[in-house]
């Protein structure tokens, strides 16, 4: 078998954003999902429109709870990081922030590693 069947792990993990819809979080519960991570925010300007429901609601379950920015290179990474610090307050028990980077364009990897 080339990849290993998801429940053959003993943490198992999800990302979701607004993509993913309407989340039934006891359902993922009862399937064992040990955390998620969910996009926050994109740019300088994006909120996801299902974060604040998805990062409240997830409190009920016990599954742990993280969030995410996706990076994007052409805009000012402070700009970025102050949207990210508006949106997402991290509590106890949450998992640590992820930068996410799939998208470098004209940027470059200098640039990237610059920032």
């Amino acid at each position: 078998m080339l990849f290993p069947k998801w429940k053959d792990y003993k943490v198992v993990g999800i990302d979701i954003s607004k993509y993913q819809g309407e989340i039934d979080w006891f359902d993922l519960q009862a399937q064992n999902i040990s955390f998620v991570f969910m996009k926050a925010t994109e740019g300088n300007r994006l909120v996801d429109r299902t974060f604040n429901n998805n990062w409240r609601f997830v409190k009920k379950t016990n599954i742990v709870r993280g969030a995410y920015h996706f990076y994007r290179p052409h805009i000012p990474w402070k700009t970025q990081a102050e949207l990210f610090k508006k949106t997402v307050f991290i509590e106890p028990g949450d998992l640590p922030p992820v930068l996410d980077v799939e998208v470098i364009h004209s940027a470059g990897q200098e640039n990237l590693i610059a920032d």
